[in-house]
């Protein structure tokens, strides 16, 4: 194995282990706040669970919350605690996940403090920015332990970049279990996403695309 990139005999194998794979979609977001509410909705969660949340703020708030300027001005009318969180879920997705509410609290001030609007302007901004820019800065924090229970981490930010049409892939677990699987080992994520945008190009798809085709074999649904 190389330092950038798998090399030869395993990377055959998995160059033709992805040559198997179906259901290469394409999952790029063309929406400001669909994409912002996504990006708080689906990690660690399974995924009827993220679809109902979502079909939920379709049905109730799509009409009324179309911009950025609608989102924050419903963010201001909870205050930042977990009992108004929670009823900020509530609002926005019909659930009671409050730390997702928190998050997405997070996420709207850090792109306000980078002059981040829309679509446009996130489309943008994602183009100049690397993980290190961001790490550390859009998490969520347990007041009474300290202890972080969400954050924008390195996986999120992929998918994130994903979403927005960049040519990467994530190495979340479902990536990294077909990774370890096909290959008998674990590469660290920096070779993995690599590998595996050179995959795509020689499979014919998008390394989004890949990556969506990973997670329906390793995921299920």
């Amino acid at each position: 194995m190389g330092t950038k990139t798998i090399q030869g005999d395993d990377y055959t194998v998995l160059l033709n282990a992805c040559k198997c794979l179906s259901d290469f979609h394409d999952y790029r977001m063309y929406d400001y706040i669909p994409i912002l509410l996504n990006t708080v909705l689906d990690f660690q969660m399974k995924s009827p669970a993220v679809s109902k949340a979502r079909d939920y703020f379709q049905s109730n708030h799509r009409s009324t919350i179309r911009r950025h300027a609608e989102l924050s001005r419903i963010l201001a009318q909870y205050p930042n605690t977990r009992k108004s969180n929670t009823l900020l879920a509530q609002f926005l997705w019909g659930n009671n996940h409050w730390s997702r509410a928190m998050l997405l609290r997070e996420l709207v001030k850090y792109l306000e403090s980078q002059n981040v609007r829309g679509f446009k302007s996130l489309s943008r901004w994602i183009k100049k920015v690397t993980y290190q820019d961001i790490k550390g800065q859009i998490r969520v924090v347990d007041r009474p332990s300290g202890r972080v229970m969400h954050s924008i981490g390195p996986v999120l930010f992929e998918w994130l970049r994903l979403k927005l049409g960049e040519d990467t892939v994530k190495a979340d677990v479902w990536v990294k279990r077909f990774m370890q699987g096909t290959l008998g080992y674990l590469p660290p994520n920096e070779v993995i996403i690599r590998t595996l945008i050179k995959v795509a190009g020689d499979v014919g798809v998008e390394p989004r695309e890949l990556d969506a085709a990973i997670w329906h074999h390793m995921s299920g649904y």
